[in-house]
């Protein structure tokens, strides 16, 4: 089965969407020329960060709303672009214009 290339409402989950093509033996889709940077979180610092906004919320009965942001990693699409050709050397990629543009 072949599959197309995303729609652009998928543009923000970089990492699923490369994962997935990996596996899928589809090129990577690199949206404009790839050196847009993305913030990335880990899953124990999300938690962590859920926890503390429910507490915070607790004490504060949310009178005024508070925006809890927390990143561990940012990088260049190009950059999870290269490590996944060094994981997956079979593996392709695509410059495609960046519909956003």
């Amino acid at each position: 089965m072949s599959i197309g290339a995303p729609p652009a409402g998928f543009l923000g989950t970089v990492l699923n969407r490369f994962c997935s093509q990996v596996a899928c033996g589809y090129p990577l889709s690199i949206y404009g020329t790839g050196e847009q940077t993305r913030a990335f979180i880990n899953i124990n610092d999300s938690v962590k960060c859920l926890t503390l906004a429910l507490e915070y919320g607790k004490v504060n009965d949310f009178t005024k709303v508070h925006i809890l942001n927390q990143m561990t990693a940012t990088h260049k699409l190009n950059d999870l672009k290269d490590l996944l050709m060094k994981l997956y050397p079979e593996a392709t990629y695509e410059y495609i214009d960046n519909p956003r543009a």
